[in-house]
């Protein structure tokens, strides 16, 4: 598992949705049950957590964002994925408050953004 600490919410990285499991070392994550992952071969097309973003178990005021590596083999597909959990950010951040609409959706795409260019799937 990778951490990357931003200002406002912490990108969780990896190949394996029962990381996130075990580095927060809980059975349960907003309702995804360790054992029900412990169950599930990843895949490339069959994660059973491709990407998820939500409050840090450890830290209920702090954000994380996880994304998958292993979703990695489309760039489109990726590149979709990582966009919709920003944007998931971005209304978090912004208390989804719809009047920041524009600015929820421009932080979600700056993050892409940022995402793809530091090559964080390679």
């Amino acid at each position: 598992m990778i951490k990357i600490e931003k200002l406002n919410y912490d990108l969780y990285l990896s190949k394996n949705s029962i990381d996130l499991f075990n580095y927060f070392d809980v059975d349960d994550l907003h309702g995804l049950q360790r054992s029900d992952c412990v169950n599930h071969k990843d895949t490339r097309y069959n994660c059973f957590i491709a990407g998820l973003c939500n409050s840090c178990p450890i830290n209920p005021d702090r954000y994380f964002v996880f994304i998958n590596l292993r979703k990695s083999y489309d760039p489109i597909q990726f590149c979709t994925l990582v966009m919709h959990e920003f944007t998931h950010l971005g209304f978090r951040l912004y208390n989804y408050d719809l009047d920041t609409e524009e600015k929820i959706i421009t932080f979600a795409e700056n993050e892409t953004n940022n995402f793809l260019k530091n090559k964080f799937y390679e």
